[in-house]
């Protein structure tokens, strides 16, 4: 069974509209296994946020935790990097 979780901040981001937001790491140990993560990566740089939330995973679940980033799901050009933490960050 899959639990999705949307509404995931990095830590120290704004909450902005939502009435309900987490950071990866809280989701993670409240039984999360997929994050949905969108303002919080798309808003300045978002390569320098997509790092950031990396690092932070890298920490809490350690660099063989399996990952998939992607990009442009609903689009003809749809992009997806990685195996695991440590490969993605390379």
């Amino acid at each position: 069974m899959e639990i999705v979780t949307p509404g995931i901040r990095l830590s120290g981001d704004n909450k902005g509209d939502q009435k309900r937001v987490m950071t990866p790491k809280l989701a993670l140990q409240n039984g999360a296994t997929a994050l949905v993560i969108g303002r919080s990566l798309i808003k300045g740089n978002i390569k320098h946020n997509i790092q950031k939330l990396l690092r932070e995973l890298k920490i809490f679940c350690g660099g063989e935790r399996e990952i998939q980033v992607s990009r442009e799901l609903t689009k003809k050009f749809e992009q997806h990097w990685g195996t695991n933490i440590s490969m993605v960050l390379d």
